[in-house]
């Protein structure tokens, strides 16, 4: 909970109310957080309404061990930390990340009363603020924080992500490759099929979700989807470590160039 809780402060730096886009904005990674969050939120409701308490333990538990720090926070990681400060994307999940942490320390503080507290003030500037969180309502859930179809649609790529992870540890295990990055994929998959048609419609994002180098979408007469890992081929990029089969003579990709050469890195 607490690594969570920093993680999410620590990424927050730069970020300001003006700074945050409309929900509509988002990019679909983080409408997808946004509306597991919104689920979490009602759940937890109901649980503290029918004094199941531990029912509250175990959903906050799995909500910032998996759903947050196993899946979201990991797929973050390249964009916060590598992407030009006032990009779109990286404004995007700063935007879902402050809503998310909003309701996150509200749902935690009646059983993690001083974390949640403590989180809370420091995202208003310091400690021990007169305006606890403890004086808060509960969180509001509003209609657009939910996207069944962008959900719906981020939720297969992720159980993709889950038969690709299984493919990376192979050559993990025969020492093809250490970190993920290392690996390029490529997936095979029935010519016009829906995962086909999920795919091509978040082809740009995909090394991003699953963390590797490179993907590449195979259509033909398959039957069902699969998965086929190998050591990417190229060079690293010296920033944020991808391998690229082209690079820039000081060992930048194009993204990273983009990103140092950015107007508000030069100020």
């Amino acid at each position: 909970m607490r690594n969570t809780l920093i993680y999410q402060l620590g990424n927050w730096g730069d970020f300001k109310a003006e700074d945050a886009l409309p929900i509509r904005e988002l990019t679909p990674i983080d409408r997808w957080a946004l509306h597991k969050a919104a689920i979490f939120v009602e759940e937890a409701q109901k649980a503290y309404d029918a004094y199941e308490f531990h029912k509250v333990y175990k959903l906050i538990d799995n909500f910032c061990g998996v759903t947050l720090s196993r899946i979201y926070h990991d797929i973050l990681k390249d964009r916060l930390y590598t992407l030009a400060a006032d990009s779109r994307e990286r404004r995007s999940s700063q935007t879902a990340m402050d809503i998310i942490n909003g309701m996150l320390v509200k749902v935690c503080a009646p059983i993690l009363t001083f974390t949640a507290d403590e989180a809370f003030s420091f995202r208003r500037g310091g400690e021990f603020l007169e305006d606890s969180v403890h004086l808060q309502d509960w969180p509001e859930i509003p209609p657009e924080y939910k996207d069944e179809a962008a959900y719906g649609k981020i939720e297969r790529l992720l159980s993709i992500r889950d038969a690709i992870n299984e493919a990376l540890e192979r050559l993990r295990q025969d020492k093809t490759i250490g970190k993920s990055l290392e690996a390029e994929v490529e997936i095979m998959v029935g010519c016009g099929s829906e995962d086909a048609e999920i795919l091509r419609e978040y082809e740009e994002i995909l090394p991003e979700i699953f963390i590797v180098s490179a993907v590449k979408i195979v259509e033909g007469k398959f039957q069902t989807l699969s998965v086929q890992a190998s050591k990417a081929e190229g060079e690293r990029c010296v920033r944020c470590w991808r391998i690229l089969r082209s690079l820039d003579g000081d060992g930048l990709c194009p993204r990273c160039r983009e990103a140092v050469e950015s107007p508000e890195k030069q100020q």
